[in-house]
C-alpha cells in the first residue's frame, strides 16, 4: 500500500502494514511492525548466541529499516548478558545498546542509573551489559538501522557474556519495533 507525501493516513491503513502480532512463535512480520516475547529465553553456561523467540522480522531485499526495542532480563554479575541483532547476508548498519556496562557496581540503594551508557557497533558486533542478580530485573534499550541487499530475517540473539551456571534470562514482555523507511 504506497503512500504519497502529505497524504492523510488512517490508523487502519498503518495496521495493514504489519503493525501487530509477530511475537511469541507466530510467523515473522513481513515489512516491520511490533514483535514481543511471550516466553522467557534461558541461557545457562553458554556464550553462544541463540534466537530470542518472538523477536523476529522478515526483511525485504534492497531496503532500509530502523528499529528500537526494550529488553527485560535477569543475570548474575559474572554471567552478564550479550545481545546481537542477526541480519540477512550482506546487510549493513549500526546499532546501539543502552544499559549498565559489564563490571560496574551500583551505588548504595541499587541506583544503576549512574552507570548507564550507550554502546554502538556494526551489525556483526555483539554488545554486553552487566547482570544485577538472578532476581533483580534489568532493562536494555536497543536501536539502530539495517540496510539489506538480500531478503532475510532480522532475529535478536542472546547469550551470556561469560559462561555461568546461573541462568541469564531474557524475559517475556521484551519487545522490538521495526519500520521500513526506504
Amino acid at each position: 500500500m504506497p503512500f504519497t507525501a502529505g497524504q492523510k493516513v488512517r490508523v487502519s491503513q498503518l495496521n495493514e502494514l504489519g503493525g501487530s502480532g509477530g511475537g511469541g512463535g507466530s510467523a515473522p512480520l513481513p515489512t516491520g511492525g511490533y514483535a514481543h516475547m511471550t516466553g522467557d529465553v534461558i541461557v545457562t553456561n553458554s556464550t553462544t548466541l541463540v534466537e530470542a523467540t518472538g523477536l523476529t522480522f522478515d526483511l525485504s531485499a534492497s531496503a532500509t529499516y530502523v528499529f528500537h526495542g526494550w529488553l527485560l532480563y535477569t543475570a548474575l554479575d559474572g554471567g552478564d548478558i550479550k545481545i546481537q541483532p542477526g541480519a540477512p547476508s550482506g546487510a549493513t548498519g549500526y546499532w546501539s545498546l543502552y544499559g549498565a556496562p559489564v563490571g560496574q557496581e551500583p551505588v548504595a540503594g541499587n541506583e544503576w542509573i549512574n552507570y548507564n551508557d550507550f554502546f554502538a557497533g556494526d551489525l556483526s558486533t555483539s554488545q554486553t551489559s552487566t547482570g544485577g542478580g538472578a532476581s533483580n530485573y534489568m532493562v536494555l534499550k536497543m536501536e539502530g538501522y539495517i540496510t539489506t541487499t538480500d531478503a532475510g530475517e532480522c532475529q535478536v540473539q542472546v547469550a551470556q557474556n561469560t559462561a555461568d551456571a546461573t541462568p541469564t534470562v531474557l524475559r517475556a514482555g521484551s519487545w522490538l519495533r521495526m519500520a521500513r523507511v526506504v
